[in-house]
This record gives C-alpha cells, sequence and structure tokens, in this order.
C-alpha cells in the first residue's frame, strides 16, 4: 500500500501478454479494500521493485472475484458471485462502459476461449456453465431493459398462478365446510323422542336418545351462544371463504415485484439479502448432513420417549400387566380401621402398628405417603396413621438389616487355612532368582538367532553383489565395442552435418527474401479489401463512411478517431474499436 505495507486477497489475477507494437504486458490482481469493498490493482510488466505502486487502483464489490482477459475484445472480465454478473474492465484498469453482463446465480469462475472469444461461467448453485459469445459481450442499455422486462413478465405469470392456487386450495377448504344433506328414502324414519312406557304409564321422554340434529351453522350458533368468540369464528369463516386472492395478489404485485435498475452505465450494484458465503455454506453443510442418521436417532429417541411414557402412565393408572395382587394405597382410605386392617390382612399384609396422626408432623406425614408405592404387594408391612377411628394414609415399613450372630467354625478353619498359605508365600527369593536366571538366557538366545539372522542377510547379499559385478563387466565390454562403431559414425554425420549447414544458410537467406515478399503482397492485398469486411462494421456505417471517400481497409486503417467520429454519427469508442480492428487486420 502507500505506507509499504502489504495487500492481502484470496480472489483470482489475470496475466494481458505485450502485444507486437512495444505495448507491455499487464497483471491485475484483486485484493481487500476498506469500507466494505475491494480493490482491482492494475501493475505493468515486467514489473519494477522500485516503484511497488499499482498503475491503476479500482474499487469494486466485495464479494468473490473471478478474472480473465479477454484477448479479442482487448479487455478484462471479471466474475462478481453477489452481483450475479460480469463486468467489463478497459488495460488500464479503469471502468468501460459495459457495467454488467448478466450471469446466472453465484459465477465463482470465468474463461475465455482464445479461439472464439467466447466467454464461460461457472456458476455455483445450478452447477451450470453459462456461454457468452464475443458478439454479445458488448452489451447495451436496450439489451438489458429488455431482458428486465421479460424477467418481469415471467415473475408476474408466476405470481398470478400463485394467487389462482392459493385461491383453489382456499374454496376446496371452504367447500368441505358446507353441510351435505343425505337424501331421504321411503324406508328412513326420523326420530324425534324416546319415550318409556311401564304399568300403561309414561315413564320418561328423552329427546337425546335416537333424535339426530343436523350440524348446520344456525345449529351452531346456538349452541355456542355463550361463547362470546363464536361470533368472531364465524365471522372469520365468512370473511375467509368468500375471499377473493387474486384480487389481493394484483393489489401489491408492483410491491412485491420490483423492477431493478438495468441500465449498463448503473455502477453500483444491489445488496444480497443473503451473502453468496452465505449460501455457499449452507449447501456445503447439507452435503455433509447425513439426513437418515439423524433421522434414525431422532426416531430411537421418540421410541424411547414413548415407552417410558407409556410406562409411567401405566404406573400412575396402576393397570401395568404384573399389578394383579396386593392393594393400592388410596383403596382403604376414609375405611374404619378394623376393617382396613382385616382388609389389609386378607391380602396377606401385615399391619405393624397404627398410630394418631399428628398435624404439627404433616411434613414427615407426607414424605412417609409419597414413598409409598401405588400398589402394595403381599408380604408387605405398613403402618396404619388413623384420626378419628378412620385411615388417614398408610406407609411402608422399612425392614431392619439381620443382626450380626458371629462367625461359624469352619469359616474360622478357612481363615487359618489361608494364613498358613499366605505365611509360606512370602519368601520369594529363590522364585525370584531363578526368574532372572531365565530371562538372561532368553536375552542370549534373542541376540544369538538376531546374529545369525544376519550373517544369512550378509552371505546373500555377497552373492547378489558378486552376479552384479559379472553382469557390469560383460556391459562395460559391450559399451567400449559400441563406443567405437559410435566415434566413427558421429566423425560421418559431422562431415554431413558441416554440408547439410551450408545448404540451409544459402535456403534461409532465400526464405527470408520470401516471406518479405509475401508479407507485403498480403499487406497490399489487405489494404484493398471492402471496409465492411473490418469487425464491428455495420451495414449503415459503411454506407457512411462510403460517403466520405473511405471504401478500403487501407484508407480506414490511416483515420483519426476523433476526426472519424466528428464527421460521422459513429460514437468516439466505437470508432476507436473499428479502427484499431482495421489496423490489426494489415498486421502479420
Amino acid at each position: 500500500d502507500a505506507n509499504g505495507g502489504p495487500r492481502e486477497g484470496d480472489d483470482g489475477l489475470a496475466l494481458r501478454p505485450g502485444g507486437p507494437n512495444m505495448e507491455r504486458g499487464r497483471l491485475y490482481i484483486v485484493v481487500e479494500g476498506g469500507d466494505d469493498a475491494k480493490n482491482l490493482l492494475t501493475y505493468n510488466l515486467p514489473l519494477n521493485l522500485e516503484e511497488p505502486q499499482p498503475k491503476a487502483d479500482q474499487a469494486i464489490e466485495n464479494t468473490k472475484v473471478a478474472l480473465a482477459y479477454h484477448r479479442e475484445a482487448d479487455r478484462l472480465l471479471l466474475a462478481l458471485e453477489d452481483g450475479y454478473r460480469l463486468q467489463m474492465v478497459r488495460p488500464n484498469g479503469q471502468r468501460s462502459d459495459v457495467f454488467r453482463i448478466p450471469a446466472q446465480i453465484q459465477p465463482v469462475d470465468v474463461i475465455v476461449d482464445p479461439k472464439s472469444g467466447r466467454a464461460c461461467a461457472l456458476n455455483f448453485i445450478s452447477n451450470t456453465l453459462t456461454a457468452i459469445p464475443a458478439k454479445e459481450l458488448e452489451v447495451d442499455e436496450r439489451y438489458l431493459s429488455d431482458l428486465a422486462e421479460y424477467r418481469n413478465e415471467i415473475l408476474a405469470a408466476f405470481y398470478r398462478l400463485a394467487g389462482g392456487l392459493l385461491q383453489y386450495l382456499k374454496d376446496c377448504f371452504c367447500h368441505h365446510l358446507l353441510v351435505k344433506c343425505p337424501d331421504c328414502g321411503d324406508d328412513d324414519v326420523i326420530y324425534l323422542a324416546t319415550v318409556e312406557i311401564r304399568n300403561r304409564r309414561i315413564e320418561k321422554i328423552c329427546n337425546f336418545d335416537k333424535r339426530k340434529y343436523v350440524k348446520s351453522f344456525p345449529t351452531l350458533d346456538y349452541w355456542f351462544s355463550l361463547i362470546p368468540i363464536w361470533k368472531l369464528l364465524k365471522e372469520g369463516v365468512s370473511r375467509l371463504c368468500c375471499l377473493a386472492i387474486p384480487n389481493i395478489f394484483d393489489r401489491y404485485r408492483e410491491t412485491a415485484i420490483q423492477k431493478p435498475s438495468t441500465g449498463a452505465m448503473t455502477h453500483k450494484a444491489s445488496p444480497n439479502v443473503i451473502k453468496a458465503g452465505t449460501t455457499r455454506t449452507g449447501i456445503r453443510q447439507y452435503q455433509r448432513t447425513d439426513f437418515g442418521a439423524v433421522w434414525r436417532n431422532q426416531a430411537k429417541g421418540i421410541q424411547l420417549t414413548g415407552k417410558l411414557a407409556r410406562d409411567s402412565a401405566l404406573q400412575a393408572a396402576d393397570i401395568g400387566p404384573l399389578k394383579k395382587d396386593g392393594i393400592r394405597k388410596q383403596s382403604l382410605m376414609d375405611s374404619p380401621v378394623p376393617d382396613a386392617v382385616k382388609e389389609l390382612q386378607k391380602n396377606n399384609i401385615e399391619v405393624t402398628a397404627v398410630k394418631e396422626y399428628k398435624p404439627e408432623m404433616a411434613g414427615s406425614h407426607i414424605t412417609q405417603y409419597l414413598g409409598t408405592p401405588q400398589r402394595i404387594d403381599p408380604g408387605g408391612k405398613v403402618t396404619l396413621y388413623q384420626k378419628d377411628g378412620k385411615v388417614m394414609f398408610y406407609a411402608m415399613e422399612e425392614e431392619e438389616p439381620a443382626a450380626f450372630t458371629g462367625v461359624s467354625e469352619s469359616t474360622k478353619a478357612e481363615l487359618a487355612a489361608l494364613e498358613g498359605r499366605k505365611e509360606a508365600l512370602k519368601d520369594f527369593s529363590e522364585v525370584r532368582a531363578e526368574l532372572a536366571r531365565v530371562e538372561n538366557r532368553r536375552e542370549d538366545v534373542a541376540r544369538l538367532t538376531a546374529v545369525k539372522t544376519e550373517l544369512s542377510e550378509l552371505q546373500a547379499e555377497k552373492a547378489s553383489v558378486a552376479s552384479e559385478l559379472a553382469a557390469l563387466k560383460s556391459q562395460i565390454e559391450s559399451v567400449r565395442a559400441e563406443r567405437k562403431e559410435e566415434a566413427q559414425k558421429l566423425a560421418e554425420i559431422d562431415a554431413t552435418r558441416k554440408a547439410l549447414s551450408d545448404n540451409i544458410s544459402a535456403m534461409n537467406s532465400s526464405l527470408t527474401e520470401l516471406q518479405s515478399m509475401h508479407k507485403e503482397l498480403r499487406v497490399e492485398i489487405a489494404k484493398d479489401r471492402p471496409v465492411r469486411e473490418v469487425s464491428g462494421i455495420t451495414p449503415e456505417m459503411d454506407a457512411q463512411l462510403r460517403e466520405m471517400g473511405i471504401r478500403t481497409v487501407g484508407e480506414l486503417s490511416k483515420m483519426n478517431a476523433e476526426s472519424l467520429s466528428g464527421r460521422t454519427n459513429i460514437e468516439l469508442g466505437k470508432a476507436n474499436q473499428v479502427i484499431d480492428a482495421a489496423r490489426k487486420k494489415l498486421t502479420f
């Protein structure tokens, strides 16, 4: 930069080779810039390290940028990912008249065919190539306006189609809200009520037993008259079903479909709501995600949750498959104490004590009650808590651990035998010494085996080297004989080469003269070619040039762009282009 510091970037670069008319080559590089932007730097080639500043420093859009040099148009092409477009830049790094060449979504790279001049842009989202012929790179205001109009018409067609689809779905839903009255047959009977008669007297009349009501809106209005929200619901359904959705879409079409700025000279790109980098990261994350594994893991979790919920519900409802015997803890509440004791004993549940309920110990009683299972199994022990002769609740009795009665004689004998074996195993000195001797012998055997293996390998290597030496001696003798023959052949070849060199020198001299004459002849022929054969000359321009007396390529190549533009209706940029094209046709 201006302070001598480095400038960084990870986008593309491009080279413009030097021309035959002493035109200097150029290097184009994209670097990070300030204020949410990037910069296109242009350097002259060869690089001058004493003057590191670029020839041009142009601010561009802050997005991923790919570069390619277009030789035929002598322009630099930029592919801007967030702008969905290509842009042309002059060879000196300055902006050209073409700011927007439409591409598909997120062009991430661009190349140019050197033969045809066709540009190809690689689009990330669709993974396709956009091929743009050379003649279509010079877009104008009219081309972009027509393209934008076509885009708006397509969006408007899909917009109207969406409105019609929503209207169809809404009408289908509302149609199902209308009650379809069934047809009555000859055998159909309408029940008004059920009358029960006993002993020749009317015992009961029921209007809801056999009678059926038509579920119409007035009926529902009558039933839900006490609920204020019913009127609001009815009004909402009425408005929804009578709504014309396409009319609403037409009302907001101008707001929903906005026409973008299309000018080729519009040097400001509209920002995207979703950046290309975010889209690229999301797609790569989607490609790396194994949705099958995610769904399988979620399904396992759902199955486990369902099983736990089912078991919990069965436990709370006390209807599990194993809950057949015993008695539920709520079944004897408020029962007389004697009856409760009899019922518990009947189910083989022992009542260890009957205690008085104390309100001051309510906290302790709640803990005891919650600790009691929903069903007390046979063989259990409970304590009843009563008040005024009735059972308040009962709690499980905790079993006391069995008392320690001492060690048996057989156990004592086993302990004594184990102590004796322990004393006998205390002295391991002899065992350790024997183990050390065995370990030393094992190491000696291992070393001896390794030495034998190494000796065998050396002997095999010696035999291989001896056979290779014999082969080398034979090859050396053969090479010496061949060298002697080749020396003789080289002497003959030198004599022949000297004679050929003299002949070639004479032929080159003649060829140079012929090439010079051929080039002059081609230039003379090209000068007399009609001016309409120059690239970029339209029939209208050809007529104007003929009126000026310019009929051949040679006459056009001698013209000045300012003079030509001033005397005709041809723009200065177009005049430069056709004059350059005429001069190129005279260059061989």
